[in-house]
This record gives C-alpha cells, sequence and structure tokens, in this order.
C-alpha cells in the first residue's frame, strides 16, 4: 500500500513525463560527483567479482595439479626403485598442497581481499539511500511549486541538507575505497605468493628426488 506522499510523488512523475509540470534541472556539480560514485562502485563491484573469479582459478589449480599428480601416479604402476619413490613423495606433496597451501591461500584472500572490499561496498547503500531521498525531495519541491504549495521553502531546505549529505557520504565512501585497496594491494601479493610456494614446493621437490638424466647433461 503506497502511502500518500508516495502517491502523490507518483503523479508528479507521470505530470513531468506528460510535459505538463516542469523538471527542475539538478545542480551539475552534485550531478558529477554522483556519476564519479557510480562509476566508483561499478569499479569495486568489478573487482569484488575478480576476487571470487580468482578464488575459481585457485580451487581449479589445486584441483588440476592433484588430476596431474594422479596421472603421474598411475604411469608409475608398475615401476620400481627411484622412480616409485619419486611418485610417492609427489603424491605426498600434491596432498599438501590440497589439505594445506590451498585451503590457506583461499582463506587468506577472503580474510585480506575480499573481506575489506565487502567492507567498503557496505558504504554505497548509504549513498544509494541518501541520494534516492534526495530525489523524491527534488521531486517534491517540483510538485509544490507546480501548485503554489507552502510547503515548498521547507522542502529547499531539506534539498540543501541531503545534498550536503549525500556528498558527505561520496567522500566517506571514496574514502572507504581506498583505504580497502591500499590494504588489499599488499595483501594480494601474499597471497599469491603463499599458494604458488605451495605449487613449487611440489615440484622441486619432485625434481631433486629424482633429476632427469637429460637435465642434467644439459646443466653440464
Amino acid at each position: 500500500m503506497f502511502s500518500r506522499e508516495a502517491r502523490r510523488r507518483n503523479r508528479e512523475r507521470l505530470l513531468q513525463a506528460a510535459g505538463i509540470h516542469q523538471v527542475t534541472k539538478d545542480d551539475e556539480a552534485f550531478v558529477a560527483k554522483l556519476e564519479a560514485s557510480k562509476n566508483l562502485e561499478k569499479r569495486l563491484d568489478d573487482a569484488r567479482r575478480c576476487v571470487y573469479e580468482y578464488s575459481l582459478a585457485l580451487h581449479a589449480l589445486s584441483d588440476k595439479s592433484a588430476s596431474l599428480a594422479t596421472a603421474l601416479a598411475a604411469l608409475s604402476d608398475d615401476a620400481h626403485g627411484d622412480a616409485k619413490e619419486a611418485s610417492n613423495e609427489l603424491q605426498t606433496h600434491e596432498i599438501k598442497l590440497r589439505r594445506t597451501h590451498a585451503p590457506a591461500a583461499l582463506h587468506a584472500l577472503q580474510e585480506l581481499v575480499g573481506a575489506p572490499l565487502d567492507g567498503a561496498a557496505a558504504g554505497s547503500k548509504d549513498v544509494e539511500r541518501l541520494t534516492k531521498a534526495r530525489r523524491d525531495k527534488l521531486l517534491d519541491c517540483d510538485s509544490f511549486a507546480a501548485r503554489g504549495d507552502e510547503r515548498l521553502e521547507a522542502a529547499r531546505r531539506d534539498l540543501q541538507h541531503l545534498t550536503a549529505s549525500c556528498e558527505a557520504a561520496f567522500v566517506t565512501f571514496s574514502e572507504a575505497v581506498g583505504d580497502a585497496t591500499a590494504r588489499c594491494a599488499g595483501a594480494l601479493s601474499g597471497v599469491v605468493a603463499h599458494f604458488h610456494c605451495g605449487v613449487a614446493d611440489a615440484a622441486c621437490a619432485r625434481c631433486e628426488s629424482a633429476p632427469s638424466s637429460r637435465l642434467a647433461t644439459h646443466a653440464a
């Protein structure tokens, strides 16, 4: 059930759309700040989506690494001696990668990268709430002006207060995104290094335990 105010605003929108009532042109400086805030929110959403996609990639890499270890183990079913021992060591490192390095990297990714970005995104809700209230108040001013309503002056004062609140929210949101970005940039490097060190450990252990004769000849 719409309130009386909501119904009045809906009627005003229809009258403006029909060209019966005039639409007040909004302040250009405010519109530019609003567009900048919307653009920042879009870029923040893109970054949060990339964090999610990166977590999926870590999952996939861990799974493929395990599949490769399983495939190599199958090749060594009939092997003996050093080859069999090397295969067993590879599987051990792959198990450690899946059980330790990958979960730790995924947890760090969410806590150190995803969470700060999610926290910054919460600020966009305040911006959305205030800008909606300001749009409604701007519509009230048009409606009251068209009808000669005595509430016009009060509505204009409210509009000024909401404009100031919106601009303050723009600044707060921008600062929150900046702080989150600074925290995430350094943390992401650590997450990547931690995971890939786990992958490298498994690979290095395999090479050290059973070095290829061709590689040895090439190194010589």
